[in-house]
């Protein structure tokens, strides 16, 4: 594969990742003013931790997902592949796991 094909596969892996990320910090900012409104405080700090895991993941897809990894000659699609799969495993856990606390709490 080609620079200009490897930039163009990068940039739209990029994009594709992020909307869903974007997602997830747009409900949780959504949730935590809900919560505001409606006196359920106690619930905020787990809302915030999953907006602070969407960060991560944002954070970790532009660090990782540039035309400067391209350029490294160490680093190919399947490398950076392999690094964002690992940068995305605590905060993806993170998400996970306090979506269904807070599932689990919605029942009480």
């Amino acid at each position: 594969m080609d620079i200009r094909t490897e930039k163009a596969f990068l940039g739209k892996a990029r994009h594709n990742l992020k909307n869903p990320v974007n997602a997830i910090l747009g409900y949780s900012e959504m949730l935590i003013e809900d919560c505001e409104d409606e006196g359920l405080d106690h619930l905020i700090s787990d809302i915030n931790k999953l907006h602070q895991a969407g960060d991560e993941i944002l954070k970790s897809i532009e660090e990782l997902f540039n035309d400067r990894a391209l350029s490294d000659p160490d680093r190919s699609i399947t490398s950076i592949a392999k690094d964002m799969e690992i940068a995305l495993r605590t905060p993806l856990n993170t998400i996970i796991g306090y979506s269904e606390l807070l599932l689990d709490e919605r029942k009480y």
